[in-house]
């Protein structure tokens, strides 16, 4: 079974990355973005973003704040799957 995608807006813990000295900044300079290539000539490009990331219930791991690329736009073989945010 494959778990919905997330919903940064459904989400009360969720943050942008706001823009700073250490991303690429959005055309506005208010969020950090990312872009990798891949060897198969395929992109993956979106934003980044911070949250509450948990293991699962069966987990001994702690849920703890991380920051994590938020797909928005694929290309290549990537362009056939689902986004991820």
């Amino acid at each position: 079974m494959k778990d919905p995608k997330f919903d940064p807006e459904s989400s009360t813990s969720y943050k942008p990355v706001e823009c700073n000295i250490d991303c690429t900044c959005d055309n506005n300079k208010e969020q950090c973005i990312y872009e990798r290539q891949y060897g198969e000539i395929s992109s993956s490009s979106g934003v980044l973003g911070e949250d509450i990331i948990s293991s699962g219930n069966q987990s001994d791991l702690q849920p703890q704040r991380a920051v994590f690329g938020c797909e928005n736009r694929e290309t290549g073989d990537f362009y056939s799957q689902h986004s991820t945010c």
